[in-house]
Parts: structure tokens; sequence; C-alpha cells
């Protein structure tokens, strides 16, 4: 086995800043200048992140400013030339600001997006539309993609999930939801689907609905999760089913 032994060539390797030299490398003018090319290109890469998914490099680009910047006040005002050391730090400074900024972009957006897909189903009743207005509706499909691609295209409706089922989606409409989308039990007809009208007492119209001839089906009225209020199903003297919706849930002994 040759052992290597060193070299006196000439071209050997030789540092830019050889180890008997020691150059000014640390000064508040290139913290400065480092601090303030790193804040133009940390504005620059948070744009274009946030613009087209891009960021730009900025280590060379903050070198050759660098160089240039100090070349100038060396021969504007007779300062002493900047180093190659001050250079370098100039130019670790900037970029660093950079790359923080492009991390902090693409990690905000996808925050955020996560948010928006988890965002949880909001409580408390629904908008106040009036006594005697259409507050919800409900549609039945046998095909749950296929209605939503329909309507989706139709109105421009969004559709959300529905906590404890997959055979139902929410529909938004305006930011605001308006109705649900469900899979029917069994065949439907084009009569199929439920509007329910807004009512200030509930049990009062029940009763109300009955004294006139009407229907309600067993299981009705009963509270909606999350305080959002209460519903109930009536049969009209037809036998058309109507929907009625209070904003008010239904205290315990009128369940």
């Amino acid at each position: 086995m040759t052992i290597p032994q060193p070299t006196t060539d000439a071209t050997a390797f030789r540092p830019y800043v050889p180890s008997t030299e020691a150059p000014k490398e640390f000064s508040i003018g290139a913290i400065v200048l480092g601090v303030l090319l790193g804040l133009v290109f940390a504005a620059s890469s948070i744009y274009l992140a946030l613009k087209v998914s891009l960021t730009v490099s900025a280590s060379i680009p903050i070198a050759v400013l660098s160089i240039t910047i100090f070349r100038y006040i060396s021969r504007a005002f007779g300062a002493q030339p900047a180093t190659i050391l001050q250079n370098n730090l100039v130019q670790t400074t900037g970029s660093a600001g950079e790359s923080i900024a492009a991390g902090i972009a693409f990690v905000l957006t996808a925050s955020l997006s996560a948010a928006a897909e988890n965002k949880p189903e909001s409580k408390g009743p629904k908008p106040d539309v009036g006594d005697g207005r259409a507050a919800w509706f409900d549609i039945t499909t046998t095909n749950l993609a296929q209605a939503r691609a329909f309507y989706e295209q139709l109105f421009g409706w969004q559709f959300t999930s529905l906590k404890g089922t997959d055979r139902a989606l929410e529909i938004v409409a305006g930011g605001k939801p308006i109705g649900t989308l469900r899979v029917a039990d069994g065949n439907i007809s084009p009569f199929d689907g439920m509007v329910y009208i807004q009512v200030s007492d509930l049990p009062g119209h029940c009763a109300k609905a009955k004294e006139l001839g009407g229907m309600i089906p067993p299981g009705f009225p009963f509270n909606l999760g999350d305080d959002k209020g209460a519903i109930a199903v009536v049969a009209d003297p037809s036998g058309h089913p109507i929907g009625m919706y209070s904003r008010t849930p239904l205290p315990p002994a009128a369940k």
C-alpha cells in the first residue's frame, strides 16, 4: 500500500484566504446590508410563493449586490474596501432570510388549506329567515356522487360532509348551508324531497297540524345536534309531507 506524500507542486490547492492571514469578517455594515438585502429578497420570495408557488434563488444575486454596493461605498466615500469574508457574511445573512420566507409561505398556505378542509361543523341554529318561509330543504337521490356533480355544475353549489354519515352531504351556497343531499331509502319519485318551513313554536304547530287533519309521523318532532334547533315532519290531509323547523330546541318535557 502506497502512502500519499505531501506535494509541493505549484498546482496544489491553495485556499483563497491563507491560514496565515486574518482579514476582517464581522462588521456592523456587513450585518446591516445582509439584513436589508434579506428583507428585499424575503418579500419577493413570499410574493412569488403565494402567487405562482415558486421562489427566487437569493444567494448569488445578494453576493453580486454586496460586492457592487461595498465597492461603490469604498469609491464614493473613501472607505476601506470590503473583504471577501465580509461579502460572504452579507450573502449568508441575506440568503437565510429568503429561505425562512419560503418556508413560512409554503407552510402557511398548507396550514390554511388543511384548516379549510377540516373546518369543524358549525354550531347553533340556522339563519333566521322568518316564520312561514323556507329555512331548509332535503333532496333525495339514489346516486350521491352523480347528484353532487349535477348540482355543482347546475347551481354552483358546494358540498360538505355531515358528521356521522357517508350517505348525506350538506349543501352550501354563498358560504351558507341551505339544505341536504341524501341517499334515498329505496326507490324515489319525482316528488321526493322535503322543504322545511321555519316556525317559532314547533310543538304548537305540530298540535295545530293535527287539529287541522294533518299527521305527525312517529319520532317527530326532535332536536337537531349542536343546538341547531328542532324539526318535525307533517303530512297534510292529502298525504303530502312538509317539514317544519324551529331555531329554538325543544325543552326536555316536550320531546
